[in-house]
């Protein structure tokens, strides 16, 4: 893969972002407000598993062994839910992850760790932070059966100490919106939602948006909530 130039870099360098499916991929897209597509490769080669993500969708090809997929967004009217706000419509929830070395949680599994291999506990992280119902996560490195595994959890009950394991806890705080609420646009009563269109044989060059080992969400001021449109 080669950059026609600075403004079309891809926002991951996929060859140091490794993840074992499409949907692993997708969701990395999901979460970031720059990113409007993604490439995944699943064939043989020095590029399999690798997983980029794009702000540019300007160069399409048709490549076997690759599926990508594209977000699609559209505005919702939020009709006369806006009258069922609570009081506390001001405020915000900000979450964070306690991150813990040589700690793996027990049972409470939301997801199959065997079946949701990734390359690293970012990645790991990633999943559980975009999920309401997950609170924590463990993750295994160490080589062996479970090598690479990811668990999401919804009850961390059962914490043991396991060496070569990382595990993560879910952090979430209230903080006020403050004087923003006086900046918002004739839009506010519009939610937009995001979903993708998945294109098997597809892969689109160039427009990466970050280099994958530097892949860390910015903050943002307004939160975007996404689905997914798939098309097998």
């Amino acid at each position: 893969k080669e950059n026609k130039g600075d403004d079309k870099e891809d926002l991951v360098d996929g060859t140091k972002n490794v993840v074992e499916s499409a949907d692993v991929c997708e969701y990395q897209c999901s979460i970031r407000s720059d990113c409007i597509g993604y490439t995944w490769a699943s064939a043989d080669g020095d590029y399999k598993n690798t997983c980029w993500l794009k702000n540019d969708l300007s160069d399409k090809r048709e490549v076997a062994g690759h599926t990508a997929g594209v977000k699609k967004c559209e505005k919702e009217n939020e009709g006369d839910d806006k009258e069922d706000k609570d009081e506390d419509e001001d405020e915000i929830e900000v979450c964070g992850f306690e991150k813990q070395e040589g700690v793996a949680y027990w049972n409470g599994d939301l997801v199959d760790g065997t079946k949701n291999l990734v390359e690293s506990a970012d990645v790991c992280e990633e999943q559980c932070m975009i999920r309401s119902d997950c609170i924590g996560y463990t993750w295994a490195s160490a080589d062996g059966d479970y090598k690479n595994t990811c668990w999401l959890k919804n009850d961390l009950s059962d914490k043991r100490e396991v060496a070569g394991v990382t595990a993560g806890v879910k952090k979430c705080k209230k903080e006020n919106k403050g004087d923003d609420k006086e900046d918002k646009d004739e839009d506010e009563d519009e939610v937009e939602e995001c979903g993708f269109e998945k294109q098997e044989g597809v892969a689109y060059w160039n427009g990466d948006l970050v280099d994958g080992t530097k892949n860390k969400d910015e903050d943002e001021d307004e939160v975007e909530e996404c689905g997914f449109e798939k098309q097998e």
